[in-house]
């Protein structure tokens, strides 16, 4: 049988796997991985020679950090028994790429590493969020968990968006906020659009909107307007369908109908107020809704972020645009060439425009400096809105206005990284531009750009080039049959960083693992790179990243073990998209070798 060459194996009794006692998946030193059964009565046991332990010996930017750690060794009594015995792995085959390969590869070495913990677009399922962390190198300081532990020398990177699809908003946003208090230089929370968009409830909320008509109350331009519903288009059907008379209702009240009208036709959450009502009762220890009122969880929206308390004002002034940390950078959406560099000017709007007003810095500044300029400017305009929460009296302008638009297609286009992607009609794309925009990045010694944003399938997407290296690790989508819609699939992801972080021949390289929505598990590392985009092709998998040449590609996305009563076989996970469905395949290892080695290959059959 075959089995990945990036890891070594010991067979143990079957019963030692039970699902109560085996331990959470993970490459780390913290615990095995305990997954692959190759027949009844032995198992397989991937494990991760590599132990990262570094400690932070200085202070870093709020956008980049590139300076450097000290070491910090383990002892062996420190590593769990299986790791502690574990033999060097055997190197992957050097492969071709489906592009051109580049002309020179680093040499082999194993320096001192600190990882680079992330996850993305949890949007309020704390369910998730807690899976999520028990396989992951976070841990709880306590059995209440309330309060999150950064291992040592590590960084947590959260790709934004917060909230909106689960009954958790408040309890992950209060644990990412802690845990950026705790490790303010190490943790990073970047900004989603479904973050930013709830500044808008500090004024459309308020009493002196509420006492307005309906009719003055604009609607929604960023949704087309064939599926766009006004406001007074709302009221209207609630007269028709429920005798509901707007006019003689309380501020209260109106609040109470207004907010569900935001969510449900401006946000795109019509589950979120019954969600946030089911939290209140929980944290209030009631057994369902409980007794928790209407009135209730509308102002709770409404002081979320009108109140310097609010925990979404909170999560919104320790969180960023973007960050840069080694040779990675992370945004929300994606950093296409029409986004790096640019920063809107005050002429931004908060509405439809054909060009957005703004300077372009790419031919002057690097980009870990404008990565510096563009929190500066966020941070700046979310003074503003808190200076001036409130539509003025004529309804036409409010603080904050232009970052409001910065998280719009129609007003900001492709000049922004929160709401852009790398799909086309729903498959992973390769960035117009590559040449140029590969060029910028790796001046700066940046060659991996990791966002989150757009959903696709159930496990991360990388699309590998010679000189760049893109991660799109939204996996929100895993499973439309399940009741969140993610099921059974979770990922971990974390970037492996050789120190120190401010070398230009610094190399990392993605780790990837999880479980499929078929419940199937999947761990990769994928080979090294340094901030030039040099890479080496023996450091890692040869396969995920690349793309089969079929109309649209098929992405490689991660290598899965096919188990049957006397051998074990493995395959590669290929998926593709096409609008809004996501298809998925097997391809035997060897059959995947042999056909990226050959220009002729049929891959119809897939």
């Amino acid at each position: 049988c075959c089995v990945n060459p990036m890891i070594t194996t010991l067979r143990v009794p079957l019963s030692l796997l039970s699902s109560r006692s085996a331990p959470p998946l993970s490459w780390t030193s913290h615990h095995p991985t305990l997954y692959q059964v190759f027949d009844r009565t032995t198992a397989v046991i991937p494990r991760w020679t590599q132990l990262p332990s570094l400690v932070p010996s200085t202070s870093f930017s709020s956008s980049c950090v590139t300076r450097k750690l000290s070491k910090s060794k383990l002892s062996k009594e420190d590593l769990p028994p299986l790791t502690r015995f574990s033999k060097r792995p055997k190197r992957a085959p050097k492969m071709a790429t489906s592009t051109t390969p580049p002309s020179t590869t680093l040499p082999t070495s194993s320096p001192p590493t600190s990882s680079i913990n992330y996850v993305t677009d949890v949007e309020g399922n704390y369910e998730y969020f807690l899976k999520y962390i028990l396989h992951s190198r976070l841990t709880f300081t306590d059995p209440t968990q309330t309060r999150l532990q950064l291992a040592e020398g590590d960084f947590f990177v959260y790709g934004g968006d917060a909230y909106d699809k689960g009954n958790g908003d408040i309890r992950v946003s209060r644990l990412l906020v802690q845990l950026k208090k705790d490790y303010p230089d190490r943790v990073f929370l970047l900004i989603g659009n479904r973050d930013l968009n709830k500044i808008k409830l500090s004024s459309e909320l308020h009493d002196s909107d509420l006492a307005r008509s309906p009719d003055e109350v604009t609607g929604p331009y960023w949704v087309p307007e064939k599926y766009r519903k006004t406001f007074s288009s709302y009221v209207e059907g609630l007269k028709n369908t429920i005798d509901l008379d707007y006019e003689s209702l309380s501020l209260e009240a109106r609040r109470v109908v207004k907010l569900k009208w935001l969510l449900s036709h401006t946000m795109g959450c019509p589950n979120s107020f019954e969600f946030r009502r089911q939290e209140l009762a929980l944290l209030a220890g009631q057994e369902g809704n409980g007794d928790i009122s209407d009135e209730e969880v509308a102002n709770h929206f409404y002081q979320s972020v009108s109140t310097p308390t609010g925990f979404v004002r909170q999560y919104l002034d320790n969180a960023q645009l973007i960050v840069c940390i080694g040779n990675n950078v992370f945004v929300h959406g994606a950093l296409k060439l029409e986004s790096l560099g640019f920063i809107p000017s005050k002429e931004m709007k908060d509405d439809i425009q054909d060009d957005v007003p703004g300077t372009d810095y790419k031919a002057t500044i690097g980009v870990r400096e404008w990565a510096d300029k563009l929190n500066a400017w966020s941070r700046m305009k979310l003074e503003e809105w808190k200076a001036s929460p409130q539509w003025d009296e004529s309804r036409s302008s409010r603080g904050g206005s232009q970052l409001m638009g910065y998280a719009y297609g129609p007003a900001a286009h492709e000049r922004t990284v929160m709401i852009t992607d790398y799909l086309s009609e729903g498959n992973p794309t390769i960035p117009d531009h590559l040449a140029e925009l590969s060029g910028h990045l790796n001046k700066d010694n940046i060659s991996r750009v990791i966002v989150g944003h757009k959903p696709f399938g159930d496990s991360p997407t990388v699309m590998s080039t010679p000189s760049l290296e893109l991660v799109t690790a939204d996996i929100s989508y895993s499973d439309m049959t399940a009741p969140d819609n993610r099921g059974e699939a979770f990922e971990v992801v974390e970037v492996e960083n050789e120190l120190p972080l401010d070398s230009s021949t610094t190399r990392s390289r993605m780790k990837l693992a999880g479980s499929l929505h078929t419940r199937e598990k999947y761990q990769v590392a994928l080979p090294y790179r340094d901030g030039k985009g040099v890479v080496d092709l023996e450091s890692g998998d040869p396969f995920v990243g690349r793309h089969l040449p079929t109309s649209p590609p098929w992405w490689v996305k991660a290598p899965v073990t096919t188990v049957s009563l006397y051998a074990a076989e493995e395959e590669y996970l290929v998926s593709r998209g096409q609008g809004h469905k996501v298809s998925y395949a097997k391809v035997r290892k060897g059959t995947l070798e042999t056909g990226l080695a050959s220009e002729n290959w049929d891959w119809s059959q897939l």
